[in-house]
């Protein structure tokens, strides 16, 4: 939904699917929009780099 200046990235790019690693190109903030069949679609804050993984939980 919204990358750092410098990503290079559009709104609506495809980052990743899970389960699996998501590599964001450039340090920053990024708002993601995680969709998962027969769950609501929700936006997550995530901060890049982060010295630990990002859990995504999804909720019916």
């Amino acid at each position: 939904m919204r990358a750092p200046a410098g990503a290079n990235l559009k709104a609506g790019t495809e980052v990743g699917t899970a389960p699996g690693e998501v590599t964001l190109p450039t340090p920053g903030e990024y708002v993601l929009r995680v969709a998962a069949e027969g769950y609501a679609p929700a936006e997550v804050t995530v901060t890049a780099p982060s010295a630990v993984p990002v859990t995504i939980d999804l909720a019916p």
